[in-house]
């Protein structure tokens, strides 16, 4: 897997632009991406989590996927004035919010690669993320993210919190992420690297 990583790079004004687009207050972003009524992704978490984090630091939730949002919405309760969903949209602005985010979470129970997380890297943002699946290959905790066990909403409201509190903290590991996407999931890479792999079978 791998991201075209060029793409994920936007000037203020048009991440201004977005911003007024989608009504999002000058507030700091906290992104997740993925399909709100499946409970593999772990929304619910990321919202008990928000809940927590709302009662000292004033920020937006933004959900970006598909699915049914009625679950989410009632959960998210007194602070749904604070959570935008999106529901699903095309590439640009999908790539946008990531730029334009503080961090993503990634609260999955259950993951494989974990693909937004390298597209959030690409964006130069740093992660909070389940230690789950293949995401601690992806995260060395306290570096470049921050690892939590599933399922835990308070240490991820503390994470979060960390990354909104400390601006320096949080703009040291998103560039970290940047240089991993650039140096280890660009597609033309990647896509040699596999290509190399399979010519080596056909002699084995």
């Amino acid at each position: 897997n791998g991201v075209d990583f060029e793409r994920y790079i936007f000037t203020k004004e048009e991440l201004a632009g977005v911003r007024k687009q989608l009504g999002l207050l000058d507030l700091p972003i906290i992104l997740f991406v993925g399909r709100v009524d499946d409970p593999r992704k772990g929304l619910d978490v990321l919202i008990q989590a928000f809940r927590r984090v709302r009662d000292e630091v004033d920020a937006t939730l933004l959900v970006i996927g598909g699915g049914n949002q009625t679950l989410a919405r009632n959960l998210a309760g007194s602070v749904l004035n604070r959570v935008v969903f999106l529901g699903f949209v095309d590439d640009i602005i999908l790539k946008k919010c990531y730029a334009l985010c503080d961090v993503y979470v990634s609260p999955a129970r259950l993951e494989g690669f974990g693909l937004t997380i390298v597209e959030a890297f690409a964006a130069g943002k740093p992660v909070v993320a389940t230690n789950v699946g293949a995401i601690p290959e992806l995260i060395q905790d306290g570096v470049n993210g921050m690892l939590i066990e599933k399922d835990n909403a308070f240490k991820m409201a503390d994470a979060i919190m960390r990354y909104l509190k400390d601006p320096t903290f949080s703009k040291e590991s998103g560039k970290i992420n940047v240089k991993i996407a650039e140096t280890k999931f660009k597609w033309d890479a990647n896509a040699k690297q596999l290509e190399k792999i399979y010519k080596g079978l056909q002699y084995q």
